[in-house]
This record gives structure tokens, C-alpha cells and sequence, in this order.
């Protein structure tokens, strides 16, 4: 292994610890708490995002940071039973294709709060599965 391929597969372990122990860091963050050089920590945060293994976000003051992609829901962690009447709704318009909640609520006249906590019920029932596209949270149907 060359130096170069072994100073990126360091900086990748170590940009996995940080962010298992801190959660979402902005890349200045990053750089500064494991004093990497910036080239190197862009070809680590690159790798890591190709390989699935962390996410792009916005933190509350739109300021982009880089956090785990959470493991799938395990059956134990999924919620039984019926759907409610909203989340029948939901449901029906996710077959349709991929969407916000912003987008559902908007096509269903609902508020997005109460999208949003319908569609992390499904979520939980193993319904629905949510993925991030920078700021925006987009929701599907569960593939089985």
C-alpha cells in the first residue's frame, strides 16, 4: 500500500470515530479537531460519501455538515399494526413517487408537522424509508 493510500484509509477511520462520537461536524470542524491537511480530509469525506457510510446535512444555520448514515430499521424497531386514515393517505400518494413531507402535506392540504410525524410512524412501521438530499429529507416506499 503506498503512502498516499495509507494516509487517506487513516484520515477515513478517523473521520468515522469523530463523527460516531460527535455526530453532525461541519468540515472546518473536522479539520481542525484531527489537524488534517484539506485535500486529504476532501478525498477521506469523498470516499466515505461514496462508500454510503456518512451523509451531507445543514445544520440549523445552513452551514454544511457531515454526519453517519443511520442504520435501517431493524424489525424489533419497527411499530405493528394499522394504518390510520392519514397514513392510508400518505401511503397512497408515496406510490405515486418520492416526496418531502413539505411536498405531501401540500398535495394532501395537511400541515407539515403532521406529515412529518406520520410519516416517521410509517417509518417506524417499516412502511416508508427516508433519505437525505442535502437539506431536504425525501420519503419512499419501504422496498421489501
Amino acid at each position: 500500500m503506498s503512502a498516499q493510500r495509507s494516509e487517506l484509509t487513516a484520515a477515513r477511520v478517523r473521520v468515522l470515530e469523530l463523527l460516531e462520537e460527535q455526530g453532525g461536524l461541519a468540515e472546518a470542524t473536522i479539520r481542525k479537531a484531527l489537524n488534517l491537511p484539506t485535500t486529504l480530509l476532501r478525498e477521506a469525506l469523498g470516499l466515505l460519501l461514496r462508500e454510503g457510510k456518512i451523509q451531507e446535512g445543514y445544520s440549523s444555520v445552513s452551514v454544511k455538515e457531515y454526519r453517519l448514515v443511520p442504520p435501517p430499521l431493524s424489525p424489533a424497531d419497527m411499530v405493528e399494526g394499522p394504518v390510520t386514515e392519514l397514513q392510508h393517505r400518505l401511503l397512497q400518494q408515496l406510490r405515486v413517487g418520492a416526496e418531502s413531507a413539505r411536498g405531501l402535506s401540500k398535495k394532501l392540504g395537511l400541515e407539515v408537522e403532521a406529515a412529518q410525524a406520520r410519516l416517521d410512524e410509517l417509518e417506524r412501521m417499516g412502511q416508508v424509508e427516508q433519505r437525505r438530499v442535502g437539506m431536504l429529507t425525501i420519503y419512499r416506499l419501504r422496498v421489501r
